[in-house]
């Protein structure tokens, strides 16, 4: 997803979720194809950065930098993706939790 955001950022400057739904619909195709592979995935690459362009590796790197700054001198920004091998969902799903507490007085 680094990718992605980084092609976003550097034309407009801002990231609103509208335009992360849309610039995500980009890459289905290859985050499907982490999910489907994701287990051969982890026994070769666990903890290693795989870039992923259309339903094919083209990458192994030690950190999400080194694969970008590799892949974007071969390839357009926003037309692969960055993703961190590990098994379960925990690298490409986030859970945020606030303390924020809302107030609305009554009439």
């Amino acid at each position: 997803m680094f990718s992605l955001w980084t092609k976003h950022k550097e034309k407009s400057g801002d990231l609103s979720h509208e335009s992360t739904n849309g610039l995500m619909k980009m890459l289905d195709k290859e985050f499907e194809y982490y999910r489907q592979h994701q287990k051969e995935l982890v026994d070769k690459h666990n903890g290693k950065v795989v870039v992923i362009q259309g339903e094919e590796v083209i990458g192994v790197y030690d950190s999400e930098l080194e694969a970008y700054n590799a892949t974007r001198k071969k390839y357009e920004v926003g037309t692969f993706l960055v993703q961190k091998v590990s098994p379960g969902s925990e690298d490409y799903s986030h859970n945020y939790h606030s303390r924020v507490a809302f107030y609305s007085p009554t009439a």
